[in-house]
């Protein structure tokens, strides 16, 4: 059993848990587990996935239900957490689908301002080089 298991055990040996107890110990765990690495204030969503996977290996024992929370309550405000505020997903391999969704709008959206940075860049260049 790994620390994270052990500290849960504990806790539900010392007094008996509800569901509820026991599931908002593992989100506290899982959020430790996250706030430890350093979080860009413009963290792309892909960052933040993989972070966020990479903890959750640590936590063997959380349910799907507890991965989905710590994620959608470790995100920045965006447009995919307006959307799984609006319509939240009905498990967790179902909001990792719909992230996966938003990653590549943002790797969209990223080039699209890369193209157009680049083209107004070689604009100036070329009048540059005109003169």
């Amino acid at each position: 059993m790994g620390r994270t298991e052990d500290r849960v055990a504990a806790m539900r040996d010392k007094e008996p848990m509800s569901e509820l107890e026991r599931l908002q110990a593992e989100v506290r765990e899982m959020k430790k587990r996250m706030s430890g690495q350093d979080v860009g204030e413009h963290e792309p969503l892909r960052g933040y996935v993989k972070r966020f996977n990479s903890a959750a290996l640590d936590v063997p024992s959380a349910t799907q239900e507890v991965l989905s929370s710590a994620l959608s309550q470790g995100l920045q405000e965006s447009d995919f957490f307006k959307s799984i505020a609006k319509r939240p997903a009905k498990n967790f391999d179902d909001l990792l689908a719909s992230a996966e969704k938003y990653v590549n709008l943002e790797q969209a959206q990223k080039g699209k301002k890369d193209k157009s940075r680049e083209k107004e860049e070689g604009q100036g260049r070329g009048a540059a080089c005109r003169i």
